[in-house]
């Protein structure tokens, strides 16, 4: 009887392992950390739509400025890539949850974007939420939608 325990404690213990680290490798491709030098970072600018200027920064926070030379962003809040990855065209693809000032409340919304496989344009559209979830991001890029931008990489960085 003690060694059936024992077996049944080993198979235990081994399954409890295995389910672990299958947890741990699902929750890493889930997630993704993109490094410092991802291209989603930098300055962007489009001086034909507001805002003009949009900063994305490595420590996960974005600030938009009404126009190319303000110096004091018009908006800004915390934002975390989803998602990556290449579309047919070799653009890359991401997925962002991001938060932003709508009327002075701190709003949640969900963001498609496409940098441009040649990295100097990108794209996006974005959709206010309730809650952040993986059935919310917009699926394609509509330039008629009022939260459609597109922006140009700045040749040099600016804030």
């Amino acid at each position: 009887m003690e060694s059936a325990i024992k077996s049944l404690n080993a198979a235990l213990t081994s399954i409890l392992s295995r389910l672990k680290l299958s947890l741990k490798q699902t929750l890493l491709r889930k997630l993704f950390i993109p490094s410092v030098s991802d291209e989603i970072y930098g300055t962007w600018r489009n001086p034909n739509q507001n805002p003009q200027k949009l900063l994305m920064l490595p420590n996960g926070t974005w600030k938009s400025f009404d126009h190319l030379n303000d110096t004091i962003p018009s908006n800004g809040g915390n934002f975390q890539v989803t998602k990556k990855w290449r579309d047919h065209e070799g653009n890359l693809c991401y997925h962002d949850n991001f938060t932003l000032q709508i009327d002075g409340k701190t709003c949640k919304a969900q963001e498609f974007l496409k940098i441009h496989r040649e990295g100097a344009s990108g794209e996006s559209v974005f959709r206010v939420v309730e809650q952040f979830d993986n059935k919310s991001y917009p699926k394609v890029l509509d330039s008629k939608s009022p939260n459609y931008l597109i922006f140009f990489r700045a040749e040099e960085a600016q804030s």
